[in-house]
């Protein structure tokens, strides 16, 4: 849970680095809030709507952390953050940074 509330604190901080159990571990928050975030939007009668405001105000507000995040993750491991872009190309690209963002960090904490 810190390393959700630390995506939030470090949102304009592109710099720096944000180790691989902390990405995950803010990923897998964010999953389970859109899942409950999906599951009042369907309770509501909002799901079925072209654009579900609900889903779409926590998409903007967790756009720029998370894109934050992940150029640090991808600076983590020793990746150029320009690797971002491979989420751009449809299914395999998406793999491709799925893959990097999974490579250990190069880094350790000892060295920040």
């Amino acid at each position: 849970m810190k390393a959700y509330f630390n995506m939030f604190k470090n949102y304009i901080n592109f710099g720096g680095h944000t180790y691989r159990r902390d990405f995950w571990q803010a990923i897998l928050v964010n999953v389970l809030v859109c899942a409950v975030l999906w599951g009042v939007s369907v309770a509501t009668g909002m799901a079925n709507r072209e654009l579900n405001p609900i889903m779409a105000g926590y998409s903007l507000v967790t756009a720029l952390p998370l894109l934050a995040m992940i150029v640090r993750r991808l600076r983590d491991a020793g990746k150029s953050p320009f690797h971002i872009l491979w989420g751009l190309v449809p299914i395999l690209g998406q793999i491709v940074l799925l893959i990097k963002l999974a490579q250990p960090s190069v880094y350790t904490e000892a060295e920040d």
